[in-house]
């Protein structure tokens, strides 16, 4: 059987906004993991004629997704094709498969699979969503050490990935940076004082209820934990912690015909 595999391991969580999504006509794949969590899940991309493909539906013909649960670090990828394209050659002669954040790929039909620049089009467009924390120590863990990193005005909250970890986040009423001294200042004082400070503001709704600003580092300032600078990623929806991961780190794959 004709196929293609990659396997993939990173040093933070993939989160379950994202999405694994097959194209193509004669096409399934298969995404799992051998270490750790117990997971493992396929997809069926097929079809006859590329009349019968409806744009923006990737509901297993000519385009298939499926999810991932929480806690993914690594994972194993594979694509394969089922009739070695024979009956599609002329319009679709190569399958794709790749993770990326759910809402952020729009399928075009059949102009995606006739597409020869489809694969740099959907690395360069669709990012990789992680769950970013600290350490894998949890809150109570972490305040008894001497590094602790949610400073003044701020709370921890603990990891559900499964891995540990904590993320910092400003008191209600405050905004700023959690995580560099002197900490999160309260909004009037920060909102005043913004444009002098530089902060990169990306917000979110946080499990408190209430929109709080984070940036990872200020023009001004470093920190020493952030010498290798995650992006924050703005739009993640109402989930907490959530930052995007350059996609070029995960290419999809396609099937060798």
């Amino acid at each position: 059987m004709l196929g293609s595999t990659k396997q993939v391991h990173i040093n933070f969580t993939l989160s379950p906004a994202n999405k694994f999504t097959i194209i193509g006509y004669d096409d399934f794949a298969l995404i799992g993991t051998f270490t750790g969590l117990d997971f493992t899940t396929w997809c069926f991309s097929l079809c006859s004629r590329s009349v019968d493909i409806l744009e923006g539906y990737c509901t297993g013909i000519g385009c298939c997704q499926t999810s991932i649960p929480k806690g993914l670090r690594t994972f194993l990828a594979s694509l394969s094709t089922i009739r070695n394209h024979t009956d599609v050659w002329s319009f679709d002669p190569c399958g794709y498969a790749f993770l990326g954040e759910q809402g952020k790929f729009k399928f075009r039909g059949a102009s995606d699979l006739s597409d020869p620049n489809f694969m740099n089009k959907t690395v360069d467009s669709v990012p990789v969503l992680i769950d970013w924390v600290i350490g894998n120590k949890s809150c109570v863990e972490g305040q008894k050490s001497n590094n602790f990193t949610c400073h003044k005005n701020s709370y921890c909250v603990d990891s559900d990935t499964g891995f540990g970890g904590y993320r910092c986040s400003c008191n209600k009423g405050y905004g700023g940076n959690p995580y560099l001294s002197p900490g999160c200042n309260d909004l009037l004082s920060y909102e005043n004082n913004l444009a002098l400070r530089n902060f990169t503001r990306h917000p979110w709704v946080n499990q408190h209820g209430h929109e709080e600003s984070v940036g990872l580092m200020s023009e001004g300032e470093e920190s020493d934990l952030y010498t290798i600078q995650i992006n924050p990623y703005a739009s993640v929806g109402d989930i907490s912690g959530q930052y995007s991961l350059d996609s070029r780190m995960i290419h999809p794959i396609s099937s060798p015909r």
